[in-house]
């Protein structure tokens, strides 16, 4: 075959740390504009408010830690494995015909691992969520939280439905 098993299981693998580093490079961003906007705009004492790099990347970073710690658990303790599925197709000589290929979990309690990670995602959404709403009032001069909190609700949505 063009891959071996080994390397077809090192590829189920990276589904799972790409589709959660996507989400939290992309969703990091539209969370501390609004997180930042929040502060800004509703701070009782309507005195002067400083937002450093620091107080917007610690969402990121905090965020982008407890999956990365979820994923070497699942990858050091119980990685995704590659299985051939062969069809009862065979040719006149006994020959396969037909098989195909899929990730697999190890068992029922890897699982685990897959729901934790939604729980932590989809956590950090209802609360971008939140943070979206409480912005709903600022005008669009400053702030593109109804656009944010669209992007939010339709992510949240997906997540949900499982898109």
């Amino acid at each position: 075959g063009i891959a071996s098993i080994e390397e077809c299981s090192l590829a189920c693998m990276f589904s799972p740390w790409l589709i959660s580093y996507g989400f939290v490079i992309a969703f990091s961003a539209l969370f501390s504009k609004t997180w930042r906007i929040n502060q800004i705009f509703h701070h009782p004492n309507f005195r002067r408010v400083t937002i450093t790099v620091k107080d917007v990347i610690v969402p990121f970073l905090i965020l982008l830690g407890l999956n990365t710690i979820v994923l070497i658990c699942w990858t050091a303790i119980s990685p995704l494995k590659w299985e051939r599925i062969h069809k009862n197709a065979t040719d006149d000589f006994g020959r396969q015909l037909q098989s195909h290929g899929m990730c697999t979990l190890n068992s029922k309690k890897d699982i685990a691992y897959i729901v934790l990670l939604l729980i932590i995602n989809l956590a950090v959404l209802l609360l971008a969520n939140i943070q979206a709403y409480q912005a709903r009032t600022i005008t669009v001069q400053f702030s593109e939280s109804q656009y944010i909190a669209i992007i939010n609700a339709s992510i949240l949505q997906a997540g949900i439905i499982g898109g």
